[in-house]
């Protein structure tokens, strides 16, 4: 699916899906180097939920700069007071999910930057900003 771009039913993978594929891909074992470089050369097209899953991608296949420079860039994009942070983002729409999907890119984004820039100084208002906003999402882990 990830060479041709499109799904069994002929549906058009979108980038963020591409980066989950990637990023799962790797985590399980390992995945052709030429979808992430493509993910990488496209990652300005990419929302907050993707962007975390590109720098996990990479802190795992240790390309320590390019994770860092991906974590800067999640650091730029924060939405944060005095108080909290957190993400915007949606997914296509697809069957009975919720567009918005903040909860889940501001969760990946903290993972993210605890593993690729632990010294973040927006981590705690993100981990403010999650549990804080907890009744609104759905069951997270991380490892």
């Amino acid at each position: 699916m990830l060479d041709s771009g499109t799904t069994e039913a002929g549906t058009q993978i979108d980038l963020e899906t591409r980066a989950f594929m990637v990023y799962a891909l790797e985590e399980s074992g390992g995945s052709d180097n030429r979808h992430l470089e493509k993910i990488v050369s496209e990652r300005g097209s990419l929302q907050p939920y993707g962007r975390a899953l590109l720098a996990l991608t990479l802190k795992q296949r240790k390309d320590d700069k390019r994770a860092r420079d991906v974590a800067a860039e999640i650091e730029r994009t924060v939405t944060a007071d005095d108080f909290s942070a957190h993400w915007e983002s949606h997914r296509k729409a697809m069957l009975d999910f919720a567009e918005s999907n903040d909860t889940e890119a501001t969760a990946l984004s903290l993972k993210a930057l605890a593993r690729v820039k632990p010294d973040s100084a927006v981590l705690p208002r993100v981990a403010r900003w999650l549990v804080s906003n907890r009744r609104n999402s759905f069951y997270l882990e991380f490892d």
